[in-house]
Parts: C-alpha cells; sequence; structure tokens
C-alpha cells in the first residue's frame, strides 16, 4: 500500500491540495464559494495561465523566458498607444502580435545564434522591455481607449469568462502541439540533449526560434487581455508575472 502510495503521479497531490483548501477556504469564507467570486478567479488566473503555458516551450527545451512579464507589459502598451490613436482594434492588435513575435525572435537568436545561457538573455529582456514600456508610455498610464475594447475581457458564455476560456483554448492547442506533433517531439529532443538533436538531423535553431515565438507572442496576448480588462495600460502592469 505504502509503495503505491508512493507512486502517486505528482498531479494527485496537486489536485487534492487544492480541493483540500478550496474547502478550508469556502467554510471559513462565506463569501468565497460563490459564482461571481468564482469568475473573478479565472478572470484573474487568466493572464499567468496564458503566460505560464508559452514559458513552458522554453523550459521543455532546457531554457527559461524571465522576460514574458515586461513584454506583456511592453506590448500592452504599445497596443494601448495605437488604440489611443485611433488605428482600430484589429491592426492595433496585429501590429502588437507581430512585436510580440519579433521580440521572441530577438530572444531565440541571442540563446541558440550567439550562445548566451537563456537565463542572462531573457533576464536582460526582463529589464530592457519594461524600460522600453516606460519610455513608450511616459512613464504615465495610458488612457483614451476605445470603450469597445473592454467587451471581450468582461464578457462570458454561460458563466464562464471569456478570458479563461482563452486561456483553456490556448492550453488545448500548445498541448495538442507537444503531444502530437513533429514539433512537439523535436522541442522534448533538445531539451533532452540539444547536441544529440543536432547530429539526429533537428533543427535546432528553428525549434528554439519556436519555442520562444510562443512564449513571447502568449506574453504579448496576456498583455493585450490585460489592457481589454482594464480599459488603460501602465508600463508596471503584469509586473512580477514571469515568476507565477
Amino acid at each position: 500500500m505504502s509503495a503505491q502510495f508512493h507512486r502517486l503521479p505528482v498531479e494527485t497531490y496537486v489536485i487534492t491540495f487544492t480541493v483540500v483548501l478550496w474547502i478550508i477556504l469556502t467554510l471559513s469564507a462565506p463569501n468565497f464559494f460563490t459564482a461571481d467570486n468564482i469568475a473573478n478567479m479565472m478572470r484573474a488566473v487568466s493572464f499567468s495561465g496564458i503566460i505560464a503555458i508559452g514559458v513552458l516551450c522554453t523550459i521543455i527545451i532546457a531554457g527559461i523566458d524571465l522576460s514574458v512579464g515586461s513584454v506583456a507589459a511592453f506590448c500592452g502598451v504599445v497596443v494601448a498607444q495605437l488604440l489611443s490613436h485611433g488605428y482600430g482594434i484589429p491592426l492595433s492588435i496585429i501590429l502588437t502580435m507581430s512585436l510580440g513575435i519579433l521580440v521572441g525572435a530577438v530572444n531565440a537568436a541571442g540563446v541558440a545564434k550567439l550562445g548566451i545561457p537563456a537565463f542572462v538573455v531573457t533576464l536582460a529582456g526582463l529589464r530592457v522591455y519594461r524600460g522600453v514600456a516606460l519610455l513608450a508610455s511616459g512613464g504615465m498610464t495610458v488612457g483614451g481607449l476605445p470603450p469597445e475594447i473592454k467587451d471581450f475581457a468582461r464578457g462570458d458564455v454561460l458563466g464562464v469568462p471569456n478570458l479563461f476560456i482563452t486561456m483553456i483554448v490556448v492550453a488545448i492547442v500548445i498541448h495538442y502541439v507537444l503531444t502530437y506533433t513533429r514539433t512537439g517531439r523535436y522541442l522534448y529532443a533538445i531539451g533532452s540533449n540539444a547536441e544529440a538533436a543536432r547530429r539526429q538531423g533537428i533543427p535546432v535553431f528553428r525549434m528554439t526560434l519556436i519555442a520562444y515565438v510562443i512564449s513571447s507572442a502568449l506574453a504579448t496576448l496576456a498583455g493585450v487581455l490585460l489592457v481589454s480588462r482594464l480599459s488603460v495600460a501602465a508600463p508596471s502592469m503584469a509586473d512580477g508575472y514571469e515568476w507565477q
């Protein structure tokens, strides 16, 4: 019995601890287990959840991306500036997502081409992109956004917030890519042994590029959704998300 207990997957302990914690909070705080509070928690966890899914791709290749919180803030400020200057919601989002992809490509180049450790590259990015966000906003909160920007982030489907649905869709897509595609197998192979993967003909730089682009793109998406939720952008937003 003891041996079987120790062979339980770690997810079992996490789920059990979460259920017990929810029971304790429900008994100690009557307003905890209510529809409104649960919906608010779903919205709150969506931003860090989307970012974490992206960072997962870099961890799988034995890397890390510490710049995601700053990328979210930087791209959030950019999309807010574009919206406040009348570029329209679709064009502003497309331009901002393109910028996030470029950031991921820069990170990948530093790691795979220049041979700089991922920790160093992305830690530098954490400071640089936060600083650029301050410059782009003038150190001020960016407002004056069209009122329609808040509709998606504050909406829901059958009581489930759109933000949480977005996180679930992102998780399903990334799970499929990592589990059932050649790209996913290549990413795991690189994380196991990058040199062996290279000798087997796996395009290490291309796969590293994909991993870091996904990470930055999802950080950018989180930043855009955060702006949609708040209807403003601040260079200090998403602070510390890289540690969550």
